[in-house]
């Protein structure tokens, strides 16, 4: 798979933050079976995130708030190098001034690192209301930011909130390719206390019921912006991937159903969506992204 200068060996993801920060456990996922991986978030500074309880199951998946723990840019770009040079991570950078994220793809840039993934919808990072003119503006200058300190792939992680107007202006300011969605913004209540469970209060809603949320932004994003888009929600089997491709997704992210299924999910989806293919007579997967706009 080609997609917005990332050459994947198939179409399936390892989402950031999943397995943690640390580049062997993260290589497991290569090796078994995923086509790339996107790194944690990486800040400027080391961060051990938010105090535990920082994750709560649900009947409907999985509430989250770690804080974005990270070891710092100096040290993940440290241990990226000594990486083979084929190693296929997208490193997902966070920052809040355009200062930040400049210095952390400066740093990056001497690395093995395919691309990036910039990170500007974390719920439990982003509870400030802001409107939309202001976002705009926010969104422009960061991944500006972003692009004028690499020729390499830049993709963009969008919310759940104005996706395609989000989506647009990240396009419009350089970025190649945009990852759809993030977790939702979601909280849960003791019943036993009345306190909320999670340390930070709110956190992100992860897993299978935000799958229909995602794969509605993936449909409304490629039909009005001529961007890539990766589909992220909920994803745990090889149909629901294909959902995301029917809307417009040319790869998709795999994160929470690997709390799950464990790492054998990627050879289970991609073995599913080649066995699909082959049975309806499809030459590549190319020829069904976006099937659901042309019907």
């Amino acid at each position: 798979m080609d997609i917005a200068g990332l050459h994947l060996s198939n179409p399936t993801i390892l989402a950031s933050g999943v397995l943690g920060s640390s580049l062997k456990v993260l290589q497991r996922a290569v090796s078994s079976g995923a086509g790339a991986l996107v790194s944690p978030s990486i800040g400027v500074r080391a961060s051990e995130g938010f105090r535990a309880p920082s994750m709560v199951k649900v009947d409907c998946g999985y509430i989250s708030a770690m804080g974005l723990p990270n070891p710092g840019m100096d040290v993940f770009a440290a241990q990226l190098r000594r990486m083979l040079k084929d190693f296929p991570i997208i490193v997902s950078i966070f920052g809040s001034k355009t200062r930040e994220l400049g210095r952390i793809v400066s740093m990056m840039e001497n690395t093995p690192a395919m691309g990036y993934e910039l990170n500007l919808s974390s719920p439990e990072l982003n509870s400030k209301s802001v409107d939309i003119q202001e976002r705009t503006e926010y969104v422009s200058e960061l991944v500006r930011a972003v692009r004028t300190k690499t020729q390499r792939p830049l993709i963009v992680k969008v919310s759940s909130e104005m996706p395609t107007k989000m989506a647009m202006v990240a396009y419009d300011n350089g970025a190649d390719a945009i990852t759809a969605i993030n977790s939702v913004p979601a909280m849960a209540i003791d019943v036993e206390t009345g306190y909320p469970i999670l340390s930070h209060v709110v956190g992100g809603l992860s897993g299978s019921a935000i799958r229909p949320i995602a794969v509605k932004c993936v449909y409304d994003i490629t039909r009005h912006v001529d961007v890539p888009v990766i589909g992220c929600g909920g994803i745990g089997s090889w149909d629901d991937a294909m959902e995301f491709f029917y809307a417009g997704a040319s790869a998709v992210q795999i994160g929470s159903a690997i709390e799950r299924k464990g790492l054998r999910v990627f050879r289970e989806i991609v073995g599913g969506i080649r066995n699909y293919l082959t049975s309806a007579k499809y030459n590549s997967l190319k020829e069904i992204v976006g099937l659901a706009h042309r019907r």
